[in-house]
């Protein structure tokens, strides 16, 4: 048995958090003992869903007020109940601590794990670095504009954010039930999906909104997610007057039937990895309109497109009316063998992470692979 611990900031819902957790769901259980740390906030269905599982779940305070005092706690944990394996999930050589924490420990195998293209805090990555490349031991990245961001001109191992394509599957009849819970019967709705933060640029995408509205005015804003610039977003929704049009939903445990209501996704990230809600978006025949900030490599079925943020606002209204799926049913099912043939399904992805669990114990390997 191969004892892991999956280390990361926050396990609210969100992508990151989903990916980890749908891992969790897939596993062999036979052959891998789960455990979780994180430094912040827990979903309550995540942590119900971890402690009936029988998991180990350690919730450490005072990343970022203490960290000396951070790194001896987890380190700690990760001593007493001799973990082979901590694999650390974030977007920068800010992980360091949690990966010092996990060699202090005594585990052998340190993973990180990359699931973006930059970070906030570029100074302290940068200062980071150095310490960071001693302190792993397998580098991983959910696609390779995501790992030459975290590894630079070292190895590493892509694994594909998959998820469970059955569960992703369109439904008329889903989409409708939906429409009519949330009043949206005969609307165009474009739909977002993220948290309230300076990465996910609803900023843009509420100035988007309000010019579409010229064009075609029985249309409805859906936002999924939370965040610390929520409360501003819905201040600058209210002075525009059109708070009628935009739904904040807040943070949602079945995001994929909100998805389905959606005609058009949007995503205009002012940076982003491969995320995984793209994934899922595209695996339901939704089309996606995205940022050329986003890896191109999220180009996984015929059902997205990219436009420069810089671009003119008509021209992102134009593709958001023109750039449709005839019928969302087949363009899923399309969608799904596209999905699969690229090795997005969940099976594919978590043979490929077993496959690192139990090689990368045989053999401890210094700095990445």
């Amino acid at each position: 048995m191969i004892k892991v611990l999956v280390v990361v900031k926050t396990l609210e819902v969100n992508g990151v958090s989903n990916v980890i957790m749908t891992y969790s769901r897939n596993i062999n259980r036979e052959l891998i003992e789960m455990g979780f740390a994180t430094s912040e906030h827990i979903a309550e269905s995540f942590k119900s869903e971890i402690n009936n599982n029988g998991d180990k779940l350690f919730v450490i305070n005072n990343r970022d007020s203490n960290p000396i005092k951070y790194i001896y706690k987890l380190a700690s944990i990760v001593r007493r109940n001799k973990y082979d394996i901590v694999h650390v999930h974030g977007n920068s050589a800010l992980i360091t601590m949690e990966l010092l924490a996990a060699m202090l420990g005594g585990a052998k195998v340190r993973i990180a794990h990359s699931h973006n293209t930059t970070c906030n805090h570029l100074q302290l990555d940068k200062m980071l670095r150095p310490l960071f490349n001693l302190c792993y031991t397998k580098g991983i990245a959910c696609g390779r504009a995501a790992g030459e961001w975290m590894f630079r001109k070292r190895k590493f191992t892509t694994i594909h954010n998959g998820i469970d394509l059955g569960e992703f599957t369109f439904s008329e009849k889903s989409r409708d039930e939906i429409r009519s819970q949330l009043g949206l019967q005969g609307k165009m709705v474009i739909g977002h999906v993220g948290a309230f933060n300076y990465q996910k640029n609803h900023e843009f995408l509420i100035e988007l909104f309000q010019k579409h509205l010229n064009i075609k005015k029985d249309s409805t804003l859906l936002l999924v997610g939370d965040g610390q610039l929520r409360e501003e977003m819905e201040d600058k929704v209210r002075k525009k007057g059109i708070e009628d049009k935009v739904v904040f939903y807040g943070i949602s445990n079945d995001v994929k039937s909100l998805m389905m209501a959606m005609d058009v996704f949007v995503l205009p990230s002012r940076f982003e990895g491969l995320p995984c809600v793209l994934v899922e978006a595209q695996a339901l025949g939704l089309s996606c309109i995205v940022s050329d900030a986003v890896s191109q490599e999220a180009a996984l079925t015929d059902n997205i497109a990219f436009l420069p943020l810089a671009a003119d606002l008509d021209e992102w209204c134009d593709r958001i009316i023109n750039f449709k799926i005839p019928d969302r049913q087949v363009g899923s099912q399309i969608a799904h063998a596209q999905l699969a043939d690229k090795g997005y399904d969940i099976e594919i992805s978590t043979k490929a992470l077993e496959a690192i669990y139990s090689n990368t114990t045989k053999k401890v390997e210094w700095g990445a692979q």
